[in-house]
């Protein structure tokens, strides 16, 4: 049996919520990279110490190159930052859901699932959860927060390990985050305005993980806070043993 509990629900949905602030409050470290690029490139030229035999031109030309430089760092950190966070939600929901099977499960000792009793448990996973709540007639792929929480999964998967099978399956929900037609010899700077660090290569698929967007981050929070509003409420017995 699993009992759903509209405190319990409350709270997890707070540490949502939490997630959202504190991503809200640390982005405000990158709204201002340009202009931090620019001072750095005018630091550079006004401290660089000049000679008779130093050229102020070639001096300038290296003090827009800091900037640039600069500027490209920030704004992969900026990237990262959207990037960490994303996996951080799916992290803490997948804690969640896990955390509440098991209190859950642990409260009712002899509960049968596919026929086998289950004793006291110290862990799931999510694969086993899922198959858990679709035993108490919750099936995850019938909610209509699902598609976006696949997409979570995917997508975090692909943050913390790059290609694979989860990169397989993002890229046919989410073709806009792969590029499939570059060669061994393009000119990436070109092509990611000059954004190396957040693209992920394996034969000619790139995942460009610097096109995520803050309304991605929204979206997927909607939809775990989704998650938990079209959890019924109450008492939910077993519908297969």
């Amino acid at each position: 049996m699993l009992y759903f509990d509209k405190l319990i629900i409350i709270r997890y949905k707070r540490e949502i919520s939490i997630i959202e602030s504190y991503y809200n409050r640390t982005i405000e470290q990158f709204s201002n990279i340009e202009k931090e690029a620019n001072e750095s490139a005018d630091s550079f030229y006004k401290n660089y110490p000049l000679c008779e035999d130093i050229d102020p031109a070639n001096v300038a030309e290296m003090a827009q190159e800091q900037g640039l430089e600069m500027y490209e760092t920030l704004n992969s950190m900026k990237s990262y930052h959207l990037q960490m966070t994303i996996a951080m939600l799916y992290s803490i929901w997948e804690k969640q859901i896990i955390k509440f099977t098991l209190e859950e499960l642990n409260h009712y000792p002899g509960t049968k699932i596919n026929g086998k009793e289950i004793e006291k448990i110290n862990s799931f996973l999510f694969r086993q959860v899922r198959e858990i709540f679709k035993c108490h007639g919750i099936i995850f792929e019938n909610l209509n927060c699902w598609n976006n929480l696949k997409e979570l999964k995917l997508l975090t998967n692909v943050i913390k390990h790059g290609e694979g099978d989860s990169a397989g399956g993002l890229s046919k929900i989410r073709p806009d985050l792969f590029d499939f037609g570059i060669s061994n010899n393009s000119d990436l700077s070109n092509i990611f305005n000059a954004d190396k660090l957040n693209i992920i290569k394996r034969s000619n698929r790139y995942i460009l993980l610097n096109k995520l967007q803050e309304s991605d981050l929204c979206n997927y929070i909607k939809a775990v806070n989704n998650f938990w509003d079209e959890m019924p409420s109450g008492k939910v017995e077993l519908v297969t043993t």
